[in-house]
């Protein structure tokens, strides 16, 4: 009977460890499979992280490279959700799949990030020149910024993702790393959100300072298409970015699902208790 019991405790430890360890650190994902309605779901905060359409007649939900997906015009079609990086992160990553039309000025893939205030990100492309860029900014107003230095592709999907942490900055394109820099620090909202109490995202544009609208100055909106967006709130590996690169081209989700592991110990636990019946 002791035997058994400490079996079965031995395989809901494998279980739990199985099927939280990664999901753990996946805090935020948006499918864009809605394919109707004036809201982007968040598959894992739920309606608090649920992602507001602005300017959205319908026409916008697309074909994306994983199931259904979203278009922005370039003109004024954005998204914004509540942040879900916390202020003060001395950890996050990013993955997604874009594509670009049209590359207009400032680009925006995602951002946190104000028209006159500096946030914790600004993930998209740079100015006029085109290229895959993302800008950080640290507790002590260091801003740092790693880029590609050659034009995005355009009229193709791109899998994009940068991580921040370990003492460093890093920025990938379809699984590899295509620039790095030293950085550290915990990165903050623009003090206008740390006034409010709340971060903002910015999806396909830059927003003001205090993130209820588009930066009238320079939006950055995004002319394309986007899909299977996910943040964690720790530093992916190379190897995890390369291995969410290269499950995207199967056709997989970031979406965390029970690994063949979990799977192979749950029959383990079906086993053991049909056993001692």
């Amino acid at each position: 009977m002791y035997r058994s019991k400490l079996v079965f405790l031995v395989v809901v430890g494998m279980v739990y460890s199985a099927t939280t360890a990664r999901a753990a650190d996946l805090i935020s994902v948006y499918t864009f499979d809605e394919q109707s309605g004036d809201l982007a779901a968040d598959a894992i905060r739920g309606a608090a992280g649920d992602a507001s359409l602005m300017n959205f007649d319908g026409s916008q939900w697309s074909p994306g490279f994983i199931g259904g997906g979203v278009s922005l015009d370039g003109a004024d079609d954005w998204m914004r959700a509540v942040n879900p990086i916390v202020n003060g992160a001395t950890a996050m990553s990013f993955s997604g799949w874009v594509k670009a039309d049209t590359p207009p000025v400032w680009s925006s893939i995602v951002k946190n990030w104000g028209g006159a205030q500096a946030g914790q990100y600004h993930f998209g492309l740079q100015a006029g020149d085109g290229d895959l860029s993302n800008f950080l900014k640290n507790s002590d107003d260091s801003v740092n910024n790693i880029r590609e230095s050659s034009p995005f592709g355009l009229d193709e999907w791109t899998h994009v993702a940068f991580t921040h942490g370990e003492g460093k900055h890093k920025l990938f394109k379809n699984g590899a790393k295509i620039a790095e820099a030293d950085f550290s620090g915990g990165l903050n909202w623009p003090l206008n959100q740390q006034n409010d109490g709340t971060g903002i995202l910015g999806i396909g544009v830059k927003t003001n300072d205090s993130g209820d609208a588009a930066d009238p100055g320079a939006p950055g909106y995004w002319d394309g298409s986007f899909d299977d967006f996910g943040f964690w709130d720790g530093t992916l590996s190379e190897a995890e970015v390369e291995t969410i690169y290269q499950n995207g081209l199967q056709g997989i989700s970031v979406v965390p699902e029970p690994s063949s592991m979990s799977l192979v110990v749950l029959g383990l636990l079906c086993a053991l208790g049909m056993r001692r019946r």
